[in-house]
């Protein structure tokens, strides 16, 4: 990660409020650096990186699981309920780099939630690099080729995924109602 630190992260948590204003204009300037870069990278990414810009805000997401075949590593990631699973395929040019101390123990969830995410642009073979940042406290980095995005829409839920999923969308309708 370049711009949106794990270090950046744990300094956002302190109690100290210069330390707070500091992180604060330092993700400013992150947030603007990294926008600058993307801008001049996009017309350089693969289709299936512009798609999951364009579609998916996976910060927050649920990672349901991440899998590697060969030279592919698949994630599986949960937007929110009323969202569709959302399943990346990335095609790799090399093995994925994963530090399991990217966070330190303290800032550490059971529950794996995809945090912040990179995509540059590297030329060559090695089209794209994706750095991400979970919540478990792994920093996964991925150089690849090609991504592929599906949208899977939802046919079997447990009881409590229909439940959320019920609830998401009465208060999508709700909103709307109220926007109307």
């Amino acid at each position: 990660m370049k711009y949106f630190t794990p270090e950046l992260y744990v300094r956002g948590q302190s109690d100290d409020d210069s330390v707070l204003n500091e992180v604060e204009r330092l993700g400013d300037e992150a947030i603007e650096a990294y926008a600058s870069s993307l801008r001049q990278a996009r017309p350089c990414l693969p289709g299936g990186v512009t798609e999951l810009l364009d579609r998916f805000d996976l910060h927050g997401a649920e990672v349901l699981s991440m899998g590697r075949r060969e030279q592919e590593v698949v994630i599986v990631v949960q937007p929110g309920p009323a969202v569709a699973t959302v399943m990346l395929s990335y095609e790799l040019v090399e093995s994925p780099h994963v530090d399991e101390a990217a966070l330190p123990p303290k800032y550490r969830s059971e529950r794996v939630a995809w945090m912040y995410d990179e995509v540059e642009w590297c030329g060559g073979e090695a089209a794209c690099q994706q750095s991400i940042l979970l919540s478990n406290g792994w920093e996964v980095c991925l150089r690849f080729r090609d991504l592929r995005v599906v949208a899977l829409e939802p046919l079997l839920l447990s009881g409590s995924a229909r439940r959320r999923l019920a609830e998401a969308r009465r208060i999508q309708a709700l909103h709307e109602v109220i926007a109307s």
